[in-house]
């Protein structure tokens, strides 16, 4: 999906380069920046996380409220 949103904004930026329109490149670009950040946003881990997720499955820490 990500992949697809990146698309849109690589094709409007590409486009506006070869035609010399800065409306264009400015848009993609800014599509581009979006789109890569919110990715990082949705799918961002502390590294917290990581290392509780390992302890866990390898059963050094025990997790409660489960």
């Amino acid at each position: 999906m990500f992949l697809a949103l990146l698309i849109f904004g690589i094709i409007p930026f590409l486009g506006g380069m070869g035609s010399g329109s800065p409306g264009s490149v400015f848009m993609g670009f800014l599509m581009m920046v979006l789109i890569g950040g919110m990715f990082y946003v949705l799918r961002y881990k502390p590294m917290w996380k990581h290392r509780l997720k390992a302890a866990t499955a390898l059963g050094r820490v025990e997790r409660k409220g489960r």
